[in-house]
């Protein structure tokens, strides 16, 4: 019978912290569901094109706002 060796105590995470994965797990998932996600990807090519396409429309909100003048 094989036994697998449970890990050490300082690798595994606390509650609190497991409640913080396991929250941005959910909210990524969510997120996913709702259409956010990008991919899957059938080449290289198709990831590199929708990796510019959403900088360019992060850059556009960006720079969309308004810069203080000068005081």
């Amino acid at each position: 019978m094989i036994v697998p060796k449970r890990p050490a105590a300082e690798h595994e995470y606390t509650p609190a912290e497991r409640r913080r994965i396991d929250h941005g797990v959910n909210q990524r998932l969510e997120e996913y569901g709702e259409g956010k996600g990008a991919g899957p990807f059938a080449t290289a090519e198709a990831f590199l094109d929708g990796l510019h396409r959403e900088g360019a429309r992060l850059g556009a909100k960006k720079n969309s706002r308004k810069m203080p003048g000068p005081l």
